[in-house]
C-alpha cells in the first residue's frame, strides 16, 4: 500500500492500469512468500527437480535462489534454515506480481478498510 500510495501522489494523470504496473515493478522490502516455501522450492531447485508454476512465481523463486547462492557464498557455514531466512527477508528487486493481480490485492485492502 504504501507504494501504490506513493506512485499514485506522483502522478500527474491517474491512469489505474499504469499506477499498478509501476507499483508491481518498483523494488520491494523482502521476497512475498513463507520461509518454509522458500525452503522447499529452493531445495528442489537444487535437486533439479522444480517445476515452474507461473511466469511472476518463476522469476521470484530464480532471483531468490540466486540470492540464497550469494548469501551463501558470503557467510558458508551458515546453516539451511539460516540462509533461507536471510534470503527471503532481504530486499527485492520488484514485487513478483502481475498488474491486474496488484490491483485485486490493493482494492482488497482499500475497501475492506471501509
Amino acid at each position: 500500500m504504501t507504494v501504490f500510495r506513493s506512485v499514485l501522489a506522483s502522478s500527474a494523470r491517474v491512469n489505474m492500469m499504469n499506477v499498478f504496473r509501476e507499483v508491481v515493478s518498483r523494488p520491494c522490502s523482502r521476497y512475498w512468500v513463507t520461509e518454509e516455501r522458500a525452503a522447499i522450492v529452493i531445495s528442489s531447485i537444487m535437486r533439479g527437480t522444480y517445476a515452474p508454476l507461473g511466469k511472476d512465481k518463476h522469476d521470484m523463486y530464480m532471483s531468490l535462489y540466486r540470492r540464497f547462492l550469494e548469501t551463501r557464498s558470503l557467510c558458508p557455514n551458515l546453516p539451511y534454515q539460516e540462509l533461507i531466512f536471510l534470503s527471503v527477508n532481504s530486499p527485492a528487486p520488484r514485487f513478483f506480481l502481475s498488474p491486474s493481480l496488484a490491483k485485486t490485492i490493493i482494492n482488497g485492502v482499500r475497501y475492506a478498510k471501509r
